[in-house]
């Protein structure tokens, strides 16, 4: 195929841009409507992909399972850099203490694993990492403000999620935005609470350790956060699994105590 541009006949390839223009006003009204009409569609279409990236971003390393150990003040490993040690959290306070704790009265973060801390080792709550933080005073001073301390992160929380469920030990809230969610025991370390009314919303994360005042070294160890498409049993529900257990239990040691009393007398 060919154009005509300033007398002088031009072979027509699809990358050739002369070409693209010459065939442009020969394209019928019909055509020319459809291709400009798709333009701002696609446009949309791009722009709502990019926001969905850009407010849509999840949570991450909830696990702690991304740490990188590096010591801030090399070679000592008191300290780790927080922002490789604890990716995607953050709290007010950027010291992040591994293996040795502190004998003071101030708060602490301290990174657990098979070697830290010293004096427990090997005692996270899964995989080779946890996190550990306790609330403290200002500084050594007893009559300093007491200060609680907490770890949070921003994500979008998948639109499937009804409920978040973690590992934890030690005294502890939970908060997304403003409002708390209430935590409930599901056996063990393991804990969950209701979060539908948050799902395909972007939220601010807060675990807060509520440690009272004067209560040191009262730490708070969480792993394993997850968000879940299992709902949490209402405390309704809890508490009658719990009294049916409570009376199969008693059941059980009642028949076996005739079967002790029965042989006995035989």
């Amino acid at each position: 195929m060919t154009a005509r541009t300033d007398g002088k006949d031009l072979e027509c390839g699809e990358w050739s841009p002369v070409c693209w223009l010459w065939q442009v006003p020969r394209e019928s009204g019909a055509q020319t409507r459809n291709r400009f009409m798709k333009t701002p569609i696609s446009f949309m279409l791009a722009m709502f992909w990019m926001t969905t990236l850009a407010y849509g971003q999840g949570f991450v390393n909830l696990d702690f399972e991304d740490a990188v150990i590096q010591p801030q003040f090399p070679p000592d490993h008191t300290f780790l850099d927080w922002s490789l040690a604890l990716p995607g959290w953050r709290s007010g306070w950027s010291v992040l203490h591994y293996r040795e704790g502190h004998l003071g009265v101030t708060w602490i973060f301290l990174l657990m694993d098979s070697t830290s801390p010293v004096w427990a080792p090997g005692t996270q709550l899964a995989g080779d990492y946890s996190l550990a933080f306790a609330s403290g005073y200002a500084s050594n001073d007893p009559f300093s403000p007491w200060q609680q301390v907490s770890i949070e992160q921003a994500g979008f929380i998948p639109s499937w999620s009804r409920s978040i469920r973690m590992l934890a030990t030690g005294p502890f809230r939970i908060f997304l935005g403003s409002e708390e969610i209430s935590m409930f025991s599901l056996g063990a370390n393991l804990y969950g609470g209701d979060v539908s009314e948050f799902a395909g919303e972007t939220a601010r994360l807060l675990i807060l350790n509520t440690a009272s005042v004067g209560s040191v070294h009262n730490y708070t160890i969480v792993d394993n956060i997850v968000f879940s498409t299992e709902a949490i049993p209402e405390p309704s529900s809890l508490a009658l699994l719990g009294f049916g257990a409570v009376l199969l239990a008693g059941h059980w040691l009642r028949r076996l105590r005739r079967r002790t009393l029965r042989q006995a007398v035989s």
